[in-house]
């Protein structure tokens, strides 16, 4: 049984920042689904611009062994334009991916944050708990002590009285 367990199962604890701990919770699970999220479209967005890289590639190799035996202007042209959308959807997915990037380390940034954040919190809870157990055993030994004091006065009152 780990302390979480244990303050949760102490009646009379009470944890007064208990609700933004358990909010910073709830978001921090939250911010694991976006950075997932984040994470998923980013791979997506290389894997794209791996694919637009190698039909680039692909591309320039077949327009080599054209050229090389014997094309039309016309084809040559068109070929030529297909190259430069090409280039074109490469530029744009880099830019996409940098964005996507960026919100993956801003997203990794906040998740971070919040983790400091949670444990301060529930080392703080731990420290206040550990006051609450000391605290409750200072009582305990003070009505043990004044049992044992009455109990003690009451049966020398009954052997003298």
């Amino acid at each position: 049984m780990d302390v979480e367990d244990c303050v949760m199962s102490i009646k009379g604890f009470k944890f007064s920042l208990e609700t933004p701990l358990k909010i910073k919770i709830i978001r921090k699970n939250q911010l694991e689904a976006d950075l997932i999220d984040a994470k998923s479209k980013m791979d997506a967005g290389k894997r794209k611009l791996d694919m637009l890289r190698q039909e680039e590639k692909k591309l320039c190799s077949n327009l080599e062994a054209l050229v090389n035996n014997g094309i039309k202007v016309k084809e040559l042209r068109v070929q030529k334009m297909y190259l430069d959308h090409l280039a074109q959807k490469i530029k744009y997915q880099q830019m996409e991916n940098e964005k996507l990037s960026q919100r993956y380390k801003e997203l990794q940034k906040k998740m971070i944050k919040l983790m400091k954040e949670i444990d301060k919190l529930e080392d703080l809870k731990n420290e206040k708990f550990k006051e609450f157990l000391k605290e409750m055993e200072k009582r305990e030994l003070k009505e043990l002590e004044e049992r044992i004091n009455y109990n003690t006065s009451f049966q020398g009152g009954l052997m003298y009285g």
